[in-house]
């Protein structure tokens, strides 16, 4: 190495001599001063190739840094082997042989000094002697000289050459050739190369393959790792100088020239000639396949279309069905909708070169359909864009409707008004903006700012429509009375010829509840009339009701959809029977079995068996005794966006909200989330921002796990590929109705100037996340009208209303009829169950037969007559048409004298010295069930049945339901006023050491005087233990002895 490298540097000062071959060992031996220099690369090598491999395994990098990584460990892996075949050349083998041998049997006789003759067979020779078998070979001919005679007619060759014994034993001579002269040599060579089958195998090695050869290097550097047992030295045998001839005599010199076989000439002209013929008869057969022109002939238009046969039909005008230009209404209706009416209540639209889609949805009615269509839109498009290679497409369903162009010196446009064909809208339509922007004509960073359009939100949808005629069939059900698509207020007009029918009231409102189930999030009213509105559809209830145009009467239990006799265009649902209690069957057969109706337009049903409910099993609710997937409470298709920056993702989901964990500990949402990587994403700078109810909880980086940590959840983990977060979600972040919101923010890896960026990505939240709540225990403080309002706790704990009774006015008139049905539908809304189980009585009733469970009451101040007694328990007292503070609590108000509002904002009402008129208000109440106190009121009242309806409503409106909390809501038109006043009471269970947890945490002189008992029990504990200590001590003291 040393001396390569001077010669190199400088190639005057170095000498190359050809070193002398051969050579005889006695032992191995390792090279070190040829090859020490290799082997401090080797070790280089080894501890780059170990830091590769670190990296690799345990340290996360992009793709292309991962990349790199291994590339380099690669040829850090070839390098390697290259050096460490080159430090295996250092180690030189043992070699005491002076020529190869070769393994051959030939017969040879070998006869001794004392002419003793032995018939064997070689085992091998070669130049320098041979091995023979004989069964002779005895251990005093070793050092003595025999003569080998082989003789071979065929061949000519006859040899009687001595030789040394140098080894006799096991049936075995090793000899080595005497030679004393040039033609005992000649003997020795045509004996060894002279023979016919001499050259017969010397072609029988395996060939030479790149893998044999690899895995020979393999195998010598793996010689220097195996520790090789210590070698005995072992006698050369070389030839002295007295031995070697003196003369040497001159062979004649052959040439052998190998003839190259024209075989594979040939071969390949053959297969050139098989190809060329080949592809000359496919040409023919390709040029076949062409189709000829069909024959036009046989004109007729009774062909069916695409016939080859068939001619060219002649157009005739079609037919017009007169019963299908029946079902069209001939009253056109228009409607003109702004953006703001489809949803964009945040503002404009606004398009960037990174966000370059944005979108609304277009409802059109069930009962609909469009016959004509306008788009008008205004706002402004960034004047430092390139107009001819940018623009703003609109389509509708992924259809064309126009293009919005760039004018710098107009950077505001419209109103620009678009015709839209009618036969592109369906029932819900996706109107989108596709933006595409360039400010130079080499380069654009997508991020940069002015990459901008904006869509007004004042921009509008004109659509005409008109009805079509309804298909009344049950199997249709909840449509056309409810239409999925649609997020306005939902109407349902409920007809009761009689509303104090309590059979008609429990079915109108078991049907409620069923379409408070379907709308969930959607407001909705069930208006109520005695008789059958003038147009439009309803749902009437009640015995003996006529099922058919006719006046036909029930047969049983019957539900029919019949046409309005003041509307041909709407459709009465009828749930009638002839008694009460086969209304309810009615009723229920139609919210619990509807897709047993089948496609007819009237049916007697039979009743529907129900199980008993249990406590929180309210399919609305997530399950608190299990994880919970994501993929139960939304589709995967939810959880994904496209682009850099997608649209939020939100996953709604309810829960109880009486769960209380120990110190307000988090429950716990193992999020898994999945986004591209490599040479796509800079996924160190991308994140992803988590929401809990629009309050922020933590952002996470979306970079992915090392390798090591990927490859082995490849075998345990479902989640494969995708990065793990566990995040916590507070408990007072947590109510009834929650939404997690999760919001994307990548950024492209900088691919340096005029890169294009791939904008067509996806990112997505992992269906298999869980939500875990089994840390929860429920209990929890009353009154609270929160936990009312956002999950109609505590009445929804059992999903059916079973342990729920609602007190009504004994003659409840068609207003307060019509808040009874909103609350089951918002009760339906809110636990996903029709309410089978709850229980109605009139408020005459409640002193001879008190209510069970928890109550609900409804009516007017005027009208609660003796249901007033199911307020004792509240502060408050409703008299005479005034609402006051009728009692003080005792030490309940103390806290507050010095102030007005509690820490949630709430008046307090025993300093607010409450005294005020219900006039054109309502009025929520909540108390302790004067019965249970485990149970609840909760009491809608007002001075008339319209303002009950109003405070329902409110339970609906979400920008409503913060206000509602307390145990005291007074409503005046918009204004909300919430209390708080009443002594707490709790409901539900706690642990015992839990319990006596709470119970210190909320009276803190308790927990003082608990500290100084157990200080005072300490004190006395260790006072004691002192004083029996010292009497030991005084006891073994002798205290008489002398001074």
């Amino acid at each position: 190495m040393r001396i390569t490298i001077v010669t190199l540097l400088q190639p005057h000062k170095g000498k190359f001599n050809v070193t002398d071959k051969g050579g005889l060992l006695a032992r191995g031996y390792f090279d070190w001063d040829a090859v020490y220099p290799n082997v401090i690369l080797a070790g280089v090598l080894c501890a780059a190739l170990l830091r590769g491999v670190f990296g690799i395994v345990w340290q996360f990098h992009d793709r292309l840094a991962l990349q790199s990584f291994i590339l380099n460990t690669l040829w850090v892996v070839i390098s390697l082997i290259i050096v460490l075949a080159s430090i295996a050349v250092g180690r030189e083998t043992r070699q005491t042989r002076n020529a190869p041998r070769v393994s051959v049997r030939l017969p040879v006789v070998v006869t001794d000094a004392h002419g003793r003759q032995m018939a064997g067979h070689t085992r091998d020779i070669s130049l320098g002697g041979l091995a023979v078998g004989t069964r002779l070979a005895a251990p005093d001919m070793v050092g003595g000289t025999v003569t080998v005679r082989y003789d071979n007619a065929r061949d000519g060759i006859h040899v009687g050459v001595p030789a040394r014994v140098l080894e006799a034993r096991d049936g075995a001579l090793r000899l080595q050739w005497a030679v004393r002269d040039l033609a005992d040599e000649r003997q020795v060579v045509s004996m060894v190369f002279g023979r016919n089958d001499a050259w017969a195998s010397w072609a029988d090695f395996a060939p030479d393959r790149p893998l044999r050869s690899l895995a020979m290097v393999f195998r010598s550097i793996g010689g220097l790792l195996r520790r090789r047992p210590a070698e005995a030295p072992r006698a050369l045998h070389e030839m002295g100088e007295g031995e070697l001839p003196a003369t040497e005599e001159k062979l004649e010199k052959q040439s052998f020239v190998l003839k190259p076989v024209p075989r594979s000439a040939r071969h390949g002209a053959t297969v050139s000639a098989a190809l060329f013929v080949a592809f000359t008869a496919l040409v023919p057969a390709a040029m076949a396949q062409e189709a000829p022109s069909p024959d036009q002939s046989g004109v007729s238009a009774e062909t069916p279309f695409g016939d080859s046969n068939t001619g060219v039909v002649p157009d005739a005008p079609p037919a017009i069905d007169p019963a299908a230009a029946d079902r069209i209404s001939d009253a056109e209706v228009t409607r003109t909708l702004t953006f703001r009416n489809l949803g964009a209540t945040t503002g404009p639209l606004t398009l960037r070169g990174y966000s370059p889609l944005q979108g609304l949805d277009v409802v059109v009615p069930a009962n609909r359909v469009v016959t004509h269509a306008q788009l008008t839109l205004s706002g402004a498009l960034s004047p430092s864009l390139l107009p001819e290679a940018s623009a703003v497409t609109v389509t509708l369903n992924e259809q064309y409707v126009g293009t919005l162009k760039v004018d710098p010196q107009h950077p505001q446009f419209g109103p620009v008004s678009f015709d839209i064909d009618p036969l592109y809208f369906t029932g819900d339509n996706k109107l989108n903006f596709h933006f595409a922007g360039e400010y130079r004509r080499d380069c654009n960073d997508l991020f940069n700012e002015i990459l901008w359009a904006r869509i007004s939100d004042m921009s509008r949808i004109t659509l005409t429509t008109v009805r079509i005629t309804p298909e009344r069939r049950l199997s249709r059900l909840p449509a056309p009375f409810f239409d999925p698509n649609q997020r306005a207020t939902l109407r349902v007009p409920v007809v009761l010829p009689a509303t104090g029918d309590r059979g008609a009231l429990r079915a109108a409102g078991l049907v409620a509840s069923w379409f408070g189930r379907i709308a969930d999030f959607r407001k909705l009213s069930f208006p109520v009339s005695t008789a059958i509105p003038a147009s439009g559809n309803a749902v009437e209830v009640g015995v003996n009701l006529p099922v058919d145009a006719g006046g036909g009467r029930p047969a049983g239990p019957m539900l029919a959809e019949i046409a309005n006799p003041n509307d041909r265009w709407g459709t009465v649902l009828v749930v009638t029977g002839r008694t009460p209690q086969e209304v309810e069957v009615a009723a229920r057969a139609l919210v619990f079995s509807p897709d047993t109706l089948g496609g007819v337009a009237s049916k007697v049903v039979s009743d529907v068996s129900l199980g008993a409910r249990h406590p929180y099993d309210a399919p609305a609710f997530v399950p608190t005794d299990r994880p919970v997937r994501f993929g139960e409470l939304v589709g995967a298709a939810d959880l994904q966006g496209g682009g850099f920056a997608p649209a939020g993702m939100t996953l709604p989901f309810h829960l109880p909200p009486d769960l209380y964990t120990w110190r307000g500990r988090p429950f716990l949402m193992n999020m898994w989330i999945r986004a591209p990587g490599g040479p796509v994403v800079d996924l160190e700078t991308s994140r992803v921002d988590v929401s809990l109810n629009n309050n922020y909880l933590q952002s996470y980086t979306l970079s992915p796990p090392g390798l090591w940590r990927k490859w082995s959840e490849r075998l345990v983990n479902q989640h494969a590929g995708a990065v793990g977060h566990v995040t916590a979600l507070p408990p007072w972040l947590l109510f009834g109705q929650n939404q997690l919101q999760f919001n994307f923010d990548a950024r492209p890896i900088d691919r340096g100037a005029c890169r294009r960026t791939p904008g067509d990505i996806h990112m997505s939240v992992d269906s298999d996340s869980t939500l875990d709540f089994r840390r929860g225990y429920h209990f929890a403080e009353m009154p609270n009208l929160s936990y009312f309002a956002e999950a109609a706790f505590p009445f929804s704990r059992m999903a059916d209303l079973s342990e729920t009774t609602v007190v009504l006015p004994d003659h409840p008139d068609t207003g307060t009829t019509g808040a009874f049905l909103d609350l089951m539908g918002f009760f339906g809304a809110s636990t996903w169950y029709p309410s089978a189980g709850v229980t109605i009585m009139g408020a005459g009733e409640v002193e001879q037969a008190p209510p069970k469970g928890d109550i609900v009451v409804l009516g007017t101040a005027a009208q609660l007559g003796a249901a007033s007694g199911l307020l004792a328990r509240s502060p408050y007292v409703i008299h005479d048409g005034r609402i006051t503070v009728g009692q003080r609590m005792g030490l309940q108000g103390i806290w507050y004298l010095f102030q007005d509002r509690d820490h949630a904002g709430l008046k307090n009402g025993v300093t607010a010295s409450l005294n005020a008129p219900i006039v054109d208000a309502g009025v929520l109440l909540a108390a302790q069930s004067p019965y249970d106190s485990q149970r609840s009121v909760v009491a809608f009242t007002g001075d008339t049945p319209e303002r009950i309806h109003d405070l329902v409503l409110s339970l609906r409106n979400r920008s409503d339901l913060p206000s509602l909390q307390g145990d005291l809501v007074l409503k005046n038109g918009d204004q909300f006023t919430s209390y708080r006043t009443a002594p707490v009471y709790t409901v539900g269970s706690l642990p015992l050491w839990l319990r006596l947890d709470w119970f210190l945490g909320h009276h803190p002189s308790a927990l003082y005087l608990a500290g100084l008992a157990g200080a005072g029990l300490a004190a006395l504990g260790v006072w004691a233990w002192l004083r029996g200590w010292s009497r030991r001590r005084i006891a073994r003291d002798d205290l008489t002895g002398e001074l």
